[in-house]
């Protein structure tokens, strides 16, 4: 999915790896904590295109002061892409659902992963994502950012000048690699340019499913 602003640049949303999560940790106020593949690199991914290892790791290492923080955030969904640029490349607080407490490379069986450890958090879209990890629904994690993309050979190649923005939770991705490895714990609560996003549309079964647990949550929050 792309589209293309006035100064000729494109917007691309990448869709996520759809893996299975290594960990998940329970807590009793509704969060959860998972060790996740985020992103498989140096291959053509279900959008024909490819990550480098070496543009992933100078971004990733980048991230590291803002994830030491505690100040990464990811959505619930990625945002439109007929959005304008500055929203694109904004965490919106009122649509966050997770926070990442690691971002990392790892190589794995001969491939090369981003892999997290992501925490949902307090309010409507993080009890809600909270919630489709313990039902064992297939949500995963989708690159958002703004970059070059060169084609060659009817592949496209991320490139520089790039900008990291996060990792969204969506619903198939284009990436067989990005779901969750495992549930660590539930959590402890504690309040040529390219977009590149490309999740799928929910399905109706799970807009349905999140329309309940957000009502749920929000009854929960305020009686």
């Amino acid at each position: 999915m792309q589209a293309i602003n006035k100064n000729g640049l494109y917007l691309i949303n990448e869709v996520p790896l759809l893996e299975s999560i290594d960990n998940l940790e329970y807590q009793d106020n509704n969060t959860v904590k998972v060790r996740a593949k985020l992103q498989l690199l140096d291959v053509m991914n279900a959008n024909k295109r490819i990550y480098s290892e070496a543009l992933m790791t100078k971004h990733i290492d980048l991230a590291q002061p803002l994830v030491k923080q505690k100040g990464l955030f990811g959505e619930f969904d990625h945002p439109d892409h007929d959005k304008p640029v500055p929203r694109i490349v904004t965490v919106k607080m009122k649509n966050a659902s997770h926070v990442f407490h690691e971002l990392f490379i790892e190589k794995e069986a001969g491939k090369t992963y981003v892999k997290g450890i992501v925490e949902t958090i307090p309010g409507a879209y993080g009890f809600t994502l909270a919630a489709m990890y313990k039902k064992g629904l297939g949500v995963g994690f989708s690159l958002r950012s703004l970059g070059r993309v060169d084609s060659r050979g009817g592949i496209d190649y991320a490139s520089e000048p790039f900008k990291f923005v996060t990792y969204d939770a969506v619903a198939n991705p284009s990436n067989e690699a990005s779901f969750v490895e495992e549930i660590l714990t539930e959590a402890t609560c504690n309040l040529k340019e390219c977009y590149l996003s490309e999740s799928k549309v929910l399905t109706p079964m799970i807009e349905k499913y999140i329309e309940h647990e957000v009502q749920n949550a929000i009854y929960e929050i305020f009686g």
